[in-house]
């Protein structure tokens, strides 16, 4: 909850356009609740490991749309 509190504050932000705090915005107290209580009860998979660093977009980051960013390891 505290993740989620700090993007409808607004300590937490990301480059615009800042998909999460729009998406955290239109959640009211008891979705947020179902949400990260259903995030909680998932089970971490035994690889679980860091994902790799990721180098530098090409082009300018904040030109990017929500969800168009690559998954990693995706052709960029």
């Amino acid at each position: 909850m505290a993740q989620l509190g700090g993007w409808r504050t607004g300590q937490r932000r990301a480059h615009a356009p800042d998909c999460m705090a729009s998406i955290v915005q239109r959640l009211s107290d008891r979705d947020a609740y179902a949400v990260v209580s259903w995030l909680a009860s998932q089970p971490v998979p035994a690889d679980a490991r860091p994902a790799a660093a990721r180098g530098a977009l090409p082009g300018d980051a904040a030109d990017l749309k929500c969800g168009t960013a690559p998954a990693p390891g995706a052709a960029r």
